[in-house]
């Protein structure tokens, strides 16, 4: 099978969808993360994230270079307070095409995975766009496909909420397709419209290399409202079988 990134005939790795990294946080003592999944009831317990055979070595390379950046740029030192006392945080200092092709990648990654986790990502003409930036290490202008973030506090806490993940969800905002995803104590959104002014745009990550993060309550935060609701509607179906 070819590689979905470089699309050369090749042996493929069994490649993270979302990195390994990430799920660090959520293991107990012996390994073990649970994980909500659409059409699984209840949690379940995972000892790795999920994985299919997606990348050759030299793109796997090539794509864990940006997941090195994120690990070291976010947890060390971590760049979120554990106490978030004003309504935004602000991230400055990140290297612009570094951090933003992290993030793509991860979404392109769940756009070309066939994994029921991620089947509902679906980027259409996107994929082809996104796979031809991360080849070339291009992020494009801020405009171009532009992330946003907001740092999620407990239930009516101030304090930063523990670590969770989220595989991606679709989402609209201001007439805008977006998808949303969450690790590192955030949620992520990824604009794959062709972008136009919205009123969020100030809090888009600059060239610069400086984000303004909103911080919001996961418990009322729309799009972490919407998965929960969503998992409860798949439970209630689940139990009238």
């Amino acid at each position: 099978m070819p590689c979905a990134l470089c699309q050369k005939e090749k042996a493929l790795c069994s490649s993270h969808i979302i990195p390994e990294f990430l799920f660090k946080p959520l293991y107990d003592e012996k390994h073990r993360a649970l994980s909500l999944r659409s059409g699984v009831v209840g949690p379940r317990q995972i000892q790795q994230g999920l994985r299919e055979d997606l990348l050759c070595q030299e793109c796997e390379g090539h794509l864990s270079r940006l997941e090195t950046y994120f690990a070291n740029v976010w947890y060390n030192p971590p760049k979120l307070p554990r106490t978030l006392d004003g309504p935004v945080v602000t991230v400055p200092g990140l290297d612009y095409t570094q951090f933003k092709l992290f993030h793509l990648s991860i979404l392109w990654r769940a756009g070309v995975s066939s994994l029921p986790a991620f089947q509902s990502t679906q980027l259409g003409p996107h994929e082809a766009i996104l796979r031809r930036m991360l080849l070339d290490l291009d992020p494009g202008p801020v405009r171009s496909y532009p992330i946003f973030g907001a740092v999620l506090t407990g239930p009516k806490s101030k304090d930063l909420c523990a670590p969770s993940i989220m595989s991606p969800i679709r989402h609209r905002i201001e007439g805008l397709n977006l998808y949303v995803l969450a690790f590192g104590s955030c949620t992520w959104q990824y604009y794959i419209s062709s972008h136009r002014r919205t009123s969020v745009d100030e809090f888009a990550l600059t060239e610069a290399g400086d984000m303004v993060l909103v911080v919001a309550d996961m418990t009322e935060f729309s799009p972490i409202d919407s998965f929960m609701r969503a998992k409860v509607r798949e439970h209630k179906a689940a139990l009238r079988r």
